[in-house]
């Protein structure tokens, strides 16, 4: 399934045969422009050798805690093909960008307020990561080798952090991409992983696409009169909760008919469906909003799929502030971005072959060898949390202790409830947060850095 250890050490040898002794000066961003003040962390900003001729683009930012002794966590956003730099210029990340594609304010609920975070452009031909041979076809195992690799090649530039813990975190198609790379970290015992967590994650593409039915229904974007055909045709008098729309729409016309008219209802409904309580961007222009946004991360797995090279169809317009900010010359002179590269974009068209549609093996091999969440905001219908939900439930962990609530500080220093926890035996968690969409640290930055500190002071 993912190599040979064997080959993997044999990988491994070869880029570890170089020893650096601390950080590189030569990545270190002096002064990045946009900023009122430089900041009085350090952060860097470079390339990470992966397999062949590919470099992977790296953002470093040192905790603004205690960076010698904090953990060390690599964020993934997800796509495929999207660049992390949304996630540390638009979500979890010190600074964000202003619509004026030129001003960064800080970002007082970052995620390097107590960790040391690495955001990583993956794979290669996202961002501002590149091959030089020009060959981007990738696929799920490729792509956690690649990042192993990668992440071998930041420990062998930054081996004062080698003895830090390390945490894997991602949202999205980082549902594929966080837990895979996990299991690669796992066979190499040079990297201290203790534990990784997922939001609004990809974890079974039937799980997911099915739940997302019940929550039309739910949220009121569809009527009884439809949703009781529905359950007719393709439940066949099974209870609810046993009913596989995914695997039954295949095989019968009329439940075929039916879910096609859900999913119209839900992407031609005028809502932003990776949060539908949200505002949509620019307002309604058309019946159908099922289009890329600001907000957008994946494409939706809608529909049957194949097992060819895909490259993902969905970019940012030129307009957009974090388009416009990443593609100055004074930026990308800061960020050590080399001449001739693309014009950098969130999302850019990778020819990527999906592998897995569930990582439910993938999860119980690594039960009980590390901390796991699982997490959603609860406003997304792309990746919802009622098929994450499923998903936990479908691996067997026993439940330990009852589902509650958990708490967060609010601006007004009261304790306010954000959302929901139910934890699993092996150090396994399920988190909900309220009001929040398919990006939780934009949309709930406070709640999300409450919910990150509690996971990795395993509170």
């Amino acid at each position: 399934m993912l190599g040979s250890v064997k080959e993997l050490v044999l990988l491994l040898t070869a880029v570890t045969s170089a020893l650096v002794s601390s950080a590189p000066s030569k990545d270190q961003i002096q002064h990045l422009p946009g900023l009122a003040q430089q900041p009085t962390f350090k952060q860097y900003s470079g390339y990470l050798s992966a397999l062949g001729t590919k470099q992977l683009h790296y953002w470093f930012v040192e905790s603004q805690n205690e960076p010698s002794s904090d953990p060390v966590v690599l964020w993934l956003n997800g796509g495929p093909g999207c660049s992390s730099l949304f996630g540390l210029l638009q979500e979890n990340g010190p600074f964000r960008v202003q619509p004026d594609g030129k001003t960064l304010v800080a970002n007082p609920s970052s995620w390097n307020t107590l960790t040391n975070v690495i955001y990583l452009e993956a794979p290669a031909g996202v961002g501002y990561s590149y091959s030089k041979d020009k060959d981007y076809r990738t696929d799920d195992d490729d792509t956690s080798l690649n990042n192993l690799v990668a992440m071998v090649d930041f420990f062998r530039k930054f081996p004062e952090y080698k003895k830090n813990d390390f945490y894997i975190t991602g949202e999205s198609y980082g549902g594929i991409y966080v837990p895979l790379l996990a299991l690669r970290v796992v066979e190499n015992t040079t990297i201290n992983l203790k534990g990784f967590a997922v939001g609004n994650g990809l974890s079974d593409v039937k799980l997911n696409d099915n739940s997302v039915n019940f929550l039309t229904y739910y949220h009121g974007i569809v009527g009884s009169e439809l949703w009781d055909k529905t359950l007719k045709d393709c439940c066949k008098g099974l209870p609810n909760d046993k009913c596989d729309f995914d695997k039954q729409r295949k095989v019968d016309k009329d439940c075929q008919n039916d879910i096609s008219e859900i999913q119209k209802a839900m992407w031609e409904s005028g809502l932003d469906s990776y949060n539908i309580y949200a505002k949509t961007v620019g307002g309604v222009r058309t019946t159908s909003q099922f289009s890329i946004s600001s907000r957008r991360d994946w494409w939706p797995l809608l529909g049957d799929k194949d097992n060819s090279y895909q490259g993902t169809t969905h970019s940012f317009s030129d307009d957009d502030p974090i388009v416009r900010y990443l593609n100055r010359a004074d930026v990308k002179k800061a960020l050590h971005i080399p001449p001739g590269l693309p014009k950098w974009n969130v999302c850019s068209s990778v020819p990527y072959k999906q592998i897995y549609d569930t990582m439910k093996d993938i999860y119980q091999m690594l039960h009980g060898m590390m901390r796991i969440m699982v997490y959603n905001g609860d406003l997304d219908m792309v990746c919802n949390y009622l098929g994450d939900e499923w998903f936990v439930e479908s691996l067997g962990f026993a439940k330990a202790g009852a589902r509650k609530h958990w708490l967060y500080p609010d601006s007004d220093s009261t304790k306010q409830v954000g959302g929901f926890r139910q934890d699993y035996s092996g150090n396994v968690r399920l988190v909900t947060v309220m009001d929040a969409g398919h990006m939780v640290p934009q949309d709930q930055p406070r709640k999300a850095l409450q919910m990150f500190a509690d996971f990795i002071k395993n509170n």
